[in-house]
């Protein structure tokens, strides 16, 4: 990249040149990976326990999450589709819980990338008061 460059040209894009090449992922990104690579040090069967205890929990999760829906959305006539209204209806309240997941899941993420881009600047400042 730095072929056929000038040295004033490498110096006018000698922070865009640093950045490329000590990248850092963000924070959330990092947490997310350590717990993929925590996760896939573990013992192969000791993951299948897990997926398998997780999607034993998931409905359950799901009737404690949707308790709240009145027993004459549990079944109703049915249209020529095969489909009843009550369905229609729980598939759009997952569809806006699950935006509103990923909203606060946004958040957080943002947060932390936030929160840790004050502290590196608070470091920095305090390592050229110290130094």
């Amino acid at each position: 990249a730095l072929e056929g460059m000038s040295q004033d040209e490498v110096i006018d894009n000698l922070k865009q040149i640093h950045r490329s090449a000590n990248w850092k992922a963000p924070t959330h990104l990092r947490l997310t990976m350590f717990f993929m690579m925590f996760f896939m040090t573990l013992p192969e069967d000791l993951q299948m326990v897990m997926f398998e205890e997780l999607f034993t929990v998931c409905p359950l999760l799901s009737n404690v999450v949707f308790g709240w829906l009145p027993d004459y959305m549990e079944g109703g006539p049915e249209s020529q589709r095969g489909e009843n209204l009550e369905e229609i209806i729980l598939f759009v309240a997952v569809a806006v819980i699950l935006c509103f997941l990923y909203m606060a899941l946004s958040f957080v993420s943002h947060s932390m990338n936030a929160t840790t881009r004050g502290f590196s600047r608070a470091v920095r400042r305090a390592e050229r008061y110290v130094f």
